[in-house]
């Protein structure tokens, strides 16, 4: 996960935002079939995409996605 999120970064930053989601997505569908819905390196990972949907300005989705992330860090972990 940790190069993976690297090599999203040196995207992010390179301003190329299309490449870093496609890693991002990648590294999502390894980590659901690897670790537990629930695992905070998958949260972690949701947050990053959703951080580059809003600088791709796919502000609904990233909306969607966001709303659906606090819902289940929520059931998982509760309120605080």
């Amino acid at each position: 996960t940790g190069l993976r999120w690297q090599l999203a970064d040196a995207w992010r930053l390179s301003g190329r935002y299309d490449e870093a989601l496609r890693i991002l997505d990648q590294c999502i569908a390894w980590q659901a079939r690897s670790l537990p819905a629930e695992h905070p390196s998958l949260a972690l990972t949701r947050l990053r995409r959703i951080d580059l949907l809003l600088r791709l300005e796919r502000t609904i989705e990233a909306l969607t996605q966001a709303q659906s992330l606090d819902q289940e860090i929520r059931a998982w972990y509760g309120e605080d």
